[in-house]
């Protein structure tokens, strides 16, 4: 076997460098990933200097926060200028800054007075504190894509949407910083011990894996949960995750080491089968997403920062659960000619769009068409149904209905045409209830022959109804009578 020239040998480690994908880390620079970094919440968002987005966002940017997506320069200004209307004396201060290669990590605290509506809640004139740890990466200058992590709880507690509140305003912030000093370690063996804390406790149950990784008087500093930053606190309220949610597990999608601190980007995902911060066992599956910060010291925790969606986390346990439209229902309608009774079948069109089909059958039809034509002496008997979720356990249902009565000739007339748009929610696994309102044409309103009214035609009336819906779980018939001999 021959030996490898030199441009052979320098052409190899290029493309391993490739394969690899360190590329950027070979060539970025971490200091003035930092700057560009800071300047978001030193010139955007203290000096509402916009343009600078124009200068360190990546056009097709994306900033995931807990609230959504944030698409692009544009999109970002929509988003500053959402909470700029609502908060005024908004002040960013960058606790700190870690950077590897392309990826940079920001903690941060902001305070602010709510002086203007924010998502429906009017101005309380609260100080509002926050804290969060982003991190951002950025290729060539501009930022590309980063991850907020922020307590949105938090926010929400202080404006008195949620409660309870913490025990004080210093409970919005980040705590003193820890006094245990020691070996800062190198980057590598620190993000060997975070994926540790990953593997052996969270994901691998070893509880007294958490006192192998951290000092006895480590601290915890996570606003979200109230309390003293004692390691036994901190231990506790770890506890507590791992006892909710028994089938907890972390998954790490970036780690970024300096000097002695490591950070971690993950998602978490468990079924909630224990009690968490009072709420009860739901069974439901919660998925939320986070960033950690450890600061290491002779090889173990000596401090860490957390900022994760603790909001997306009761949202998700404490909503209703969601029961599928998809079946049979014997639908009641009060009326003054008494209840009107109709079986509705609805089937999937596209369920993960969350858009049903469906057919209507009026089991005894009115012949007056709910009193809008008494001269009728017959009536409609089915409905076609299309089916739209609007939110969880809520759907709208467009329908279409055609009353007939008897002439002379092989054919009954069409008398008239109904257009009915219904809204209902699902009030339990086999309830549902909700509001109709039928607009009626007439027949000489649908000039094209399309079974349709023509656009711009108005009803000639307009019925609102209410109704309440069980679903037809099929029992038999009968129980056969016992043999006997």
């Amino acid at each position: 076997m021959r030996a490898k020239t030199s441009s052979e040998f320098l052409i190899a480690v290029v493309v391993l460098i490739v394969c690899c994908g360190v590329c950027q880390s070979v060539w970025a620079d971490p200091q003035a990933n930092k700057a560009i970094h800071q300047r978001i919440y030193e010139e955007v968002w203290n000096q509402g200097a916009l343009d600078v987005l124009d200068e360190i966002l990546c056009s097709d940017s994306v900033s995931h926060e807990p609230t959504g997506d944030v698409q692009g320069i544009e999109g970002y200004k929509l988003f500053y200028g959402m909470f700029s209307s609502a908060f005024s004396e908004i002040h960013f201060t960058v606790d700190e800054q870690i950077a590897e290669g392309d990826l940079v990590v920001t903690r941060f605290a902001a305070t602010s007075t709510h002086t203007g509506e924010l998502m429906g809640i009017p101005a309380t004139g609260a100080d509002v504190a926050i804290t969060g740890i982003t991190v951002a990466k950025i290729v060539e200058g501009k930022i590309v894509e980063s991850w907020n992590n922020w307590d949105v709880l938090g926010m929400m507690q202080q404006l008195g949407a949620v409660e309870p509140a913490r025990p004080g305003p210093e409970f919005y912030f980040w705590d003193a910083p820890s006094d245990i000093t020691g070996d800062p370690g190198t980057a590598e063996l620190n993000k060997l011990l975070a994926l540790r804390i990953k593997s052996q406790f969270w994901n691998g149950k070893d509880i007294a894996g958490l006192d192998e990784t951290h000092h006895a008087a480590a601290i915890g500093h996570d606003p979200s949960i109230p309390g003293d930053r004692t390691y036994e606190s901190y231990k506790e309220s770890c506890l507590a995750y791992q006892i909710a949610f028994p089938d907890f597990h972390v998954t790490i999608h970036s780690i970024v080491a300096e000097g002695d601190k490591v950070s971690t980007l993950w998602t978490a995902t468990g079924t909630q089968n224990g009690d968490l911060m009072g709420v009860p066992a739901s069974g439901k599956k919660v998925t939320f997403n986070g960033a950690t910060i450890y600061r290491m010291a002779d090889g173990k925790v000596a401090e860490s920062w957390w900022a994760y969606d603790a909001m997306g986390v009761m949202e998700q346990i404490t909503t209703p659960p969601e029961h599928t439209p998809k079946g049979n229902w014997i639908v009641t309608v009060p009326s003054p000619m008494g209840d009107l009774t109709f079986l509705h079948a609805i089937y999937p069109l596209d369920e993960a769009a969350g858009r049903y089909g469906g057919v209507l059958w009026q089991v005894n039809p009115n012949p007056t068409f709910f009193g809008t034509f008494p001269d009728f002496t017959g009536g409609s008997q089915f409905w076609t149904t299309e089916t739209v979720r609007t939110a969880p356990n809520t759907y709208t249902t467009g329908m279409v209905v055609y009353s007939t009565k008897p002439v002379e000739g092989l054919l009954d007339q069409v008398g008239s045409i109904g257009i009915a748009n219904v809204t209902w929610t699902i009030t339990g696994p086999d309830t549902n209830e909700g509001t109709t309102l039928l607009a009626t044409y007439l027949p000489d309103q649908d000039a094209d022959k399309d079974g349709l009214p023509d656009p711009g035609q108005e009803p000639v009336a307009c019925t609102p109804f209410t109704f309440t819906s069980k679903r037809a779980n099929i029992m038999p018939a009968c129980v056969p009578p016992p043999v006997t001999e």
